[in-house]
């Protein structure tokens, strides 16, 4: 990306980067800090933040990875879902006016969707206001994210890519990661295996999103009836 800037951005008049803050399949941050000097550093650079995953589960009030980082305010757009953590539907983009503007009047899916259930609404704004309050929800999941990670990372040949409650478990062989998948189905776990072309090729996995609402006894007994499939 720092070559591509340094080579192109005469030659555009805005350029705007786009990521998520928290990867689904690996669960890794973006590294938005460096992102954020990016765009101080090419004053023609726009940043395009999409926090679906780590909205209410990252950061010291929930607001995800970029508050938890301290960057919110060099985040251009700030996208982030309902769907998630917030049990609810629908999602936002937290922008300037003129921005606000332009896509109130020009974004098709915008004019072109039916509008959001009031019920839905109601709810939504009602746990964005609860938010703040789920700090220890939040130090409880990443503790049960950080046992789970040390768990797993010896049982694969490859390197745990996790940094929060999304943790793959790497087979890289599709057979084995879908009879692996049925078997913990079977024990009651809804695990679901990600294959290409949704992962790279021999990366196919078990990919494990963990819960607030989860007890570290309940992790345990995941951990060892796991053990079990696999040996």
């Amino acid at each position: 990306l720092a070559d591509l800037l340094t080579k192109h951005h005469q030659d555009f008049e805005r350029i705007i980067i786009v990521t998520e803050s928290l990867f689904s399949m690996d669960g890794d941050d973006a590294d938005l800090l460096q992102l954020v000097a990016f765009k101080q550093q090419f004053g023609n650079v726009l940043l395009y933040v999409d926090e679906a995953h780590a909205i209410g589960a990252c950061g010291k009030t929930g607001l995800g990875l970029a508050e938890e980082l301290g960057c919110i305010q060099h985040i251009d757009f700030l996208v982030g879902t309902f769907g998630k953590a917030l049990a609810s539907q629908g999602a936002y983009v937290v922008c300037d006016q003129v921005v606000r503007d332009y896509l109130v009047n020009k974004m098709r899916p915008l004019i072109f969707s039916t509008a959001l259930a009031p019920f839905n609404v109601a709810w939504t704004h009602f746990l964005f206001e609860q938010l703040p309050s789920f700090a220890a929800r939040r130090q409880h999941l990443n503790q049960l994210s950080e046992q789970l990670r040390s768990q797993l990372a010896p049982m694969m040949t490859s390197p745990m890519p996790s940094q929060s409650y999304i943790v793959p478990y790497i087979l890289g062989d599709n057979h084995r990661t879908l009879n692996l998948a049925q078997h913990l189905q079977q024990q009651g776990y809804y695990c679901l295996p990600i294959r290409p072309p949704t992962v790279p090729k021999g990366t196919s996995r078990i990919r494990l999103s963990l819960t607030a609402d989860m007890t570290e006894t309940e992790l345990a007994q995941f951990i060892d009836c796991l053990r079990k499939e696999i040996q």
